[in-house]
């Protein structure tokens, strides 16, 4: 089910790009516009949080939360990609040893 979601989605927004890429700013404006173009961070942020939080379409808190909590307070803090994964991989790894 979610997999198809993420595909209808990602439809979605490639055909807002496509319209956008012919039409230009004439059919969006305002409002609109500014929805749009934060549509695809939704997204991705609604997919990680799904994958994250979840196994089996039931609520699962185990080593993968507080690796995305540390890779939540390395993107505040503004550290590279590179860091944000190895921070938030390692802190995985490692309560995963506890």
């Amino acid at each position: 089910m979610t997999g198809k979601v993420v595909a209808a989605l990602a439809a979605c927004v490639y055909a807002l790009r496509v319209t956008g890429f012919f039409f230009g700013d004439a059919l969006l404006r305002g409002r609109i516009r500014q929805v749009i173009e934060y549509l695809p961070m939704a997204i991705i942020a609604g997919v990680l949080t799904l994958t994250t939080f979840s196994t089996a379409g039931e609520l699962t808190l185990d080593a993968r939360a507080p690796g995305m909590a540390v890779a939540a307070v390395a993107v505040w803090l503004k550290a590279p990609l590179a860091v944000v994964i190895v921070l938030a991989a390692t802190t995985t790894a490692l309560v995963r040893t506890l």
